[in-house]
């Protein structure tokens, strides 16, 4: 096998991608490509590994590692010294691993490992400073690309180099709140629920998959099982959607992300095309699929020893060999988020630590494919599949990415990681507290509290944690235990708190897809509109109380939180279970909807349950039902009827 031929392309890149170099007086960057979200295509300078002069200095520090040539070093020196500056200049509160300012400190340390220049971990460490800020802004995301996983991920990395304190109380703060927005499920843990999935996510850039790798990394570097036990239970969940047909994790993607596809979603909604929210797509990338779950699967196995994951790794290699060698994917894609370069390096990734060379066969078939494709059309096509013949030049969207897999397939044998895949194989030995030393107890009481939080409050001094340990499900074993305790103690107020929380629960995970349900109350809320123009047009109107929007009358212990309010009605939304409380007249009002009913009927009826009998009075109970009709129109309680959709 010619290994050479991949070195030689990775070099005719790496010149090609020099020329387009732009020399400041702060050092040298490169404008790639970025998306205005209107799929159009923008040049611009930015800092990230995924998309920016970062990644572009990745892959010249892994081209002069193979050619020793002296313009790739000074590639590498005068990047990192434009990364510097701008990092100085441009104070951010963005500390994404991939895509923001954490995957700049993270190169700084590969750089400081290469150059044998202690310099770079002290810049590493000054780009990171306020990380902490990542979790306090208004953009809530968990996931390896964009989140707070991948900030935590890079804290280990800068941690296990440094030894700095501050980076150790930020890697307690981001494992806290990892633990704490878990969403827990009968199957197991995902994270990020929002309203453009049917469910939450399987996969490694934006799914479990990926934070269970971080929770992997964070269970190696401190030497703590309960750590491992979170990553084990995000594969679980993915497994348990393991599609036999695809042969696949499922892509749960399913939403709009402009108004363009706002209004495909409405249509489908409004034709009645249900199916459209509910099924789920194919897609094999290490953002989304069989290779990107496949790695965090090596990883698993490599750590944990244990053979259910070797059976991943069986199916990820399946499938990932079916789309990137058989031609389900196109070979005009050979980028690493989502193409053909990306792909193999789970191949390269199987042989490095499974020890079968069959794998690197299968990843040079794959450098083939994008050899003779480059060779018949003359250059890459970006990861933008709008972006028409111009390729971008960034590491995980265009030239940089695909140089960088040639490289790996010019070696004689991979010796470390990939920047896709990027582990720790180091442990920390020295103390630590708080979050990082509370073991399988301190997760199960943080992951109880956020799941039955009035309930564990009153009974955790009668459960014993450890049952809670080891496989199965979380979430049952749980409910069991509590259900054991409150028998225990034979209290019906407990008890009537219990069947409160747990109801809220039911409710909750009844939603069969959040995009669905997303889609959905954005539409009725737009109907419910029509009929508020006048009150003439209200009092005709037919209105229904949904299904799956829940009446409750509270436990007495939860009315006195909720200001003595008795009553609540429940409502799925595609972030969280909707609480609104009630009082005895506001009850009343929307109880008599659970059937379709017109609103002039209902007036009719709450006049003659007050039995007033006073103009005066009759007038006061009309404007104040009107009032609470308004209302549940507005936050979208109440839905007109006579919506196909609605009688599905």
């Amino acid at each position: 096998m010619d290994r050479n031929k991949y070195l030689e392309e990775a070099i005719r890149i790496g010149d090609e991608i020099l020329r387009r170099v732009e020399k400041t007086d702060e050092g040298y960057v490169w404008k790639t490509m970025t998306s205005t979200g209107d799929f159009e295509i923008q040049w611009v300078v930015s800092e990230s590994l995924y998309s920016g002069t970062a990644g572009i200095v990745y892959f010249f520090l892994e081209l002069h590692r193979r050619t020793n040539d002296d313009k790739y070093l000074e590639a590498v020196t005068e990047g990192a010294r434009w990364l510097e500056n701008y990092c100085a200049t441009n104070s951010t509160e963005y500390y994404a691993f991939y895509t923001g300012r954490m995957g700049v400190s993270y190169l700084m340390l590969v750089l400081a490992d290469y150059l044998k220049d202690e310099s770079y971990k002290a810049k590493a460490l000054k780009i990171a400073e306020g990380c902490e800020a990542f979790l306090h802004t208004s953009r809530k995301v968990d996931d390896l690309i964009n989140g707070y996983s991948g900030a935590l991920l890079c804290l280990l990395h800068l941690h296990a180099a440094t030894g700095d304190e501050g980076v150790l109380k930020n890697i307690e703060s981001y494992t806290r709140r990892l633990i704490e927005r878990a969403n827990i499920t009968p199957h197991g843990f995902y994270w990020d629920r929002v309203g453009t999935n049917i469910k939450g996510l399987c996969g490694f850039s934006h799914g479990a998959s990926g934070i269970g790798y971080v929770f992997l990394e964070l269970g190696k570097y401190f030497d703590n099982e309960s750590f491992y036990w979170i990553a084990k239970r995000a594969f679980a969940y993915e497994n348990h959607f393991f599609h036999e047909e695809f042969k696949n994790w499922p892509d749960f993607r399913r939403g709009f992300y402009d108004e363009k596809t706002l209004n495909e979603n409405r249509d489908k909604y409004l034709n009645g095309e249900k199916d459209y929210f509910l099924l789920p797509g194919d897609m094999s990338a290490w953002c989304h699929g069989a290779p990107g779950i496949g790695l965090s699967r090596i990883r698993a196995y490599e750590v944990l020893k244990d053979d259910i994951y070797k059976r991943d790794i069986d199916r990820a290699v399946e499938k990932t060999g079916i789309a990137t060698l058989d031609g389900e994917m196109s070979v005009a894609s050979c980028i690493l988020c989502h193409g053909i370069g990306g792909n193999a390096i789970l191949f390269l990734e199987a042989a490095r630590v499974l020890g079968d060379t069959t794998y690197i066969d299968m990843a040079r078939q794959a450098g083939d494919r994008a050899l003779d494709y480059v060779a018949e059309k003359g250059k890459y096509l970006s990861g933008y599949s709008f972006a028409g013949t111009d390729n971008d030049i960034s590491l995980f969207m265009g030239d940089s990415g695909i140089g960088y897999f040639y490289l790996m397939l010019s070696d004689e044998k991979q010796e470390k990681a990939s920047i896709l895949k990027p582990d720790l194989n180091q442990v920390f030995s020295g103390k630590v507290d708080g979050e990082l030393a509370s073991g399988y107890e301190g997760v199960f009481v943080r992951l109880a509290n956020g799941l039955y939080p009035l309930t564990f409050e009153k009974v955790k001094k009668d459960i014993d944690l450890n049952i809670l340990k080891g496989g199965g499900s979380f979430m049952l074993k749980l409910r069991q235990a509590i259900q054991n305790a409150i028998s225990a103690k034979d209290d019906d107020a407990i008890q009537q708190v219990w069947e409160y929380e747990l109801k809220k629960e039911e409710l909750d995970s009844a939603i069969e897809s959040h995009s669905y349900n997303r889609i959905r109350r954005i539409v009725e809320i737009e109907k419910n509109q029509v009929c508020l123009k006048t009150e003439a047009e209200l009092i005709h109107t037919q209105l229904v109380l949904p299904e799956e929007h829940v009446l409750l009358e509270l436990p007495e212990e939860v009315a006195k939180d909720n200001e003595g309010e008795e009553y609540a009605i429940f409502i799925p939304t595609p972030e969280f279970l909707l609480e609104f409380p009630l009082n005895d007249f506001a009850y009343t009002v929307i109880k008599k909807f659970e059937q379709p009913n017109r609103v002039e009927q209902v007036i009719v009826e709450m006049v003659d349950e007050f039995e007033v009998t006073e103009q005066s009075e009759i007038d006061q109970v009309k404007e104040v039902t009107i009032y609470q009709i308004t209302e549940a129109l507005h936050q979208g309680i109440l839905f007109i009827d006579h919506s196909p959709v609605v009688h599905q």
